[in-house]
């Protein structure tokens, strides 16, 4: 059945781990997925692949081609099929903005990305709340954020030992980020 749903998302999936992007959305582009219930693995991959466009233009210095593939992450299309629930903002989008417009020295444009990123309500240790807090910091509000890193510091090793092969990777990840954030 080539027109299975699951078979073109794991196709996608392929082309993206293979690093062909381009081949990843053209496949999520042109298939219309059934509805689905805030279908999170095909907002993800449709993110993912966004994300590694971005990645490309950056590479190229092209920076307004980048930062408008993020924003394009953050905006999945009609034929993915998803909920507007999976379509909440994300501080994580905001912040790769943020960092796109510094590298393009927009500072204004940055700032704002900054800031919008800040104003997510999500301060879950497991993702976003990273990313807010981040936001946070660089738009000056520096004591809320210290407290968010604060807590970081004392959950996320913990989740760095859990059972869960997810948790520890997502829990290392973001310690990562964390490191390079902190330099």
């Amino acid at each position: 059945k080539p027109g299975n749903d699951q078979l073109v998302e794991g196709l996608a999936s392929v082309q993206v781990q293979l690093g062909a992007a381009k081949g990843a959305m053209e496949l999520l582009s042109r298939h219309t997925f059934e509805p689905r219930h805030q279908s999170y693995s095909l907002l993800r991959l449709y993110q993912a692949t966004r994300l590694m466009l971005a990645l490309e233009a950056a590479g190229r210095k092209n920076f307004s081609e980048a930062v408008r593939e993020v924003e394009l992450a953050a905006r999945p299309s009609a034929n993915l099929g998803m909920d507007d629930f999976a379509a909440l903002e994300s501080a994580r989008l905001h912040c790769f903005v943020a960092l796109l417009k510094e590298a393009r020295e927009d500072k204004k444009g940055a700032a704002q990305s900054w800031k919008a990123a800040a104003a997510i309500s999500d301060d879950d240790v497991e993702g976003e709340g990273l990313f807010r807090a981040i936001g946070l910091w660089k738009s000056g509000q520096t004591g809320e954020a210290e407290k968010w890193f604060k807590e970081f510091e004392r959950l996320n090793p913990r989740r760095q030992q859990d059972n869960s092969v997810e948790v520890r990777t997502q829990a290392f990840t973001l310690a990562g980020l964390y490191a390079a954030f902190r330099k």
